[in-house]
């Protein structure tokens, strides 16, 4: 029907998905799609997918399957559409496919990459499916940062933004809590934890605080290392970095200073950190391998590193991943 045909192009242009389905990374046999409705359900389902629209009759289209299948089936799902099938061709039609074979790579909330005629060979597929999830991650990461920068302005300049939490209630004293208030509110209530409760920071470290926000935990931090040492907070937001500056201004936080950048490339010099710490921030990052690769470049030997932060039990749906609600 035009309705569900209409579906099915939605579904695969837009990834607007709204359940949650478990779905093996990879499938050991080519899942043949039987009509519009069961596209739209796989589709739904996979985070990528390489659909191989073909006939049974042709035999280009059948050395293709078995070439990708030989070549890719173990790393990607593949699809089949029989546009020979009355099924297969309404499909086909509902996403302007015309010809025999066509090859089209769905990754979630990305465009979708569509080969046919000199194109339709193993390396080429395989390239642009290498392609599509560089171009893809890329962009999610993007959107996250830019999504986050956003939140965290808003709640910087009081207008909204993050939903916060009483200090109180994730393990910091009532004098920290008093340096939160005193001489600039930099106490936002954006953290998870107190990651400063068991750093261990002496007198004379130099301390590195990834997503700095207004100061609290830099400043607390400050007051462990006193005269002789020395705290670095980094932000991305910059209108946190500004707040935290004024903070540290008009609480005299002498020993604190703030700078602009991502926790994924930390301007802060090779092994020249003692301590890092972290307050539900690391989560927010896209990339979070990359972040541990920057706190062990930054790290003294011998440094240590606190965080506080909250942790997937289960592996969290593509689609959810993408959601703006979930990224603060």
């Amino acid at each position: 029907s035009s309705s569900s045909s209409s579906a099915a192009a939605a579904a695969a242009a837009t990834g607007d998905f709204k359940w949650i389905v478990k779905t093996p990374a990879t499938m050991s046999t080519i899942v043949d799609v039987v009509d519009e409705d069961d596209f739209s359900s796989h589709v739904k389902r996979l985070e990528l997918a390489v659909v191989v629209f073909h006939a049974p009759k042709n035999k280009e289209s059948q050395a293709l399957l078995t070439a990708l299948s030989a070549s890719l089936l173990a790393t990607v799902p593949l699809l089949k559409v029989d546009l020979s099938d009355g099924d297969g061709q309404d499909i086909a039609d509902a996403l302007s496919v015309n010809e025999i074979p066509t090859v089209a790579i769905y990754m979630f909330g990305c465009k979708t990459k569509v080969l046919t005629g000199s194109d339709l060979t193993p390396e080429v597929v395989s390239k642009s499916v290498s392609s599509l999830r560089e171009q893809c991650g890329k962009q999610e990461a993007d959107s996250v940062h830019r999504t986050v920068q956003e939140s965290y302005a808003n709640t910087a300049k009081g207008e909204g933004g993050v939903a916060n939490i009483s200090s109180d209630r994730l393990g910091y004293s009532a004098e920290e809590r008093a340096m939160g208030t005193a001489g600039g509110a930099s106490d936002l209530g954006l953290g998870c934890g107190n990651p400063l409760s068991f750093a261990n920071v002496q007198p004379g470290d130099t301390v590195l605080d990834l997503g700095s926000g207004a100061g609290f935990d830099a400043f607390l931090a400050g007051k462990a290392v006193g005269s002789a040492g020395k705290v670095i907070g980094v932000d991305m937001t910059p209108e946190m970095v500004a707040k935290a500056q004024e903070n540290a201004a008009a609480g005299n936080h002498q020993n604190a200073e703030f700078r602009i950048g991502h926790i994924e490339q930390l301007p802060v010099e090779d092994a020249s950190v003692d301590v890092v710490i972290s307050n539900c921030v690391i989560n927010l990052a896209p990339d979070k391998l990359q972040v541990y690769k920057e706190i062990l470049r930054v790290l003294k030997p011998g440094g240590r590193m606190a965080v506080t932060d909250v942790v997937a039990t289960a592996e969290i749906p593509h689609y959810l991943r993408t959601e703006q609600a979930l990224a603060c």
